[in-house]
């Protein structure tokens, strides 16, 4: 079974997403800094 395989790499399945290692999987731009990224407008991007 996937699940089974998962949580032997370290991973856990929570509510239909994968999580390894404490950090979201979906799409690898969003593993990207958050300081490194350019969408938004520049007024938007608060360091709050």
């Amino acid at each position: 079974m996937a699940l089974t395989a998962l949580a032997r790499s370290g991973g856990i399945a929570v509510s239909g997403r994968i999580f390894l290692n404490g950090v979201e999987r979906i799409q690898p731009e969003n593993l990207a800094p958050a300081n490194h990224t350019h969408f938004g407008h520049p007024a938007t991007e608060t360091s709050d």
